[in-house]
C-alpha cells in the first residue's frame, strides 16, 4: 500500500595517504552500482544512498557525508539525509493516499 525504496550507507573505515583520489574511486563505484540497479528496475529506482567515513573523518569537500537520491529513477538533488522520506512521500502523493 505505500512505495519501498532503499537506503544504502557506504560507511569507510580507513585513513588513505590519497584522500581525494581514495574517495573518488569509491564515488565511482557507488555510482556504478546505482546505475547498475536503475537499470534492473527499469529506471524506477528508489533509493538513498550516501558515503562517508565511519569515525569522525570529514571528506575532502569538507562534509560529513556524500548522498545520491533516486525517486522513480532519477536523481533528486538535494533530496539528501532527514528530508528523503518527505521527496518520496511527496513523489507518490495519489498514487498511494
Amino acid at each position: 500500500m505505500c512505495p519501498i525504496y532503499l537506503s544504502i550507507n557506504v560507511s569507510l573505515s580507513n585513513h588513505p595517504q590519497d584522500k581525494k583520489s581514495f574517495e573518488e574511486n569509491v564515488k565511482k563505484q557507488i555510482e556504478d552500482m546505482i546505475t547498475d540497479i536503475n537499470e534492473y528496475t527499469q529506471n524506477h529506482l528508489t533509493a538513498s544512498f550516501s558515503m562517508g567515513y565511519h569515525e569522525i573523518i570529514y571528506l575532502e569537500g569538507g562534509n560529513r557525508s556524500f548522498y545520491w537520491s533516486y525517486i522513480k529513477g532519477e536523481l533528486i538533488p538535494d533530496a539528501g539525509g532527514l528530508y528523503f522520506e518527505r521527496f518520496v512521500f511527496d513523489a507518490y502523493e495519489g498514487e498511494f493516499w
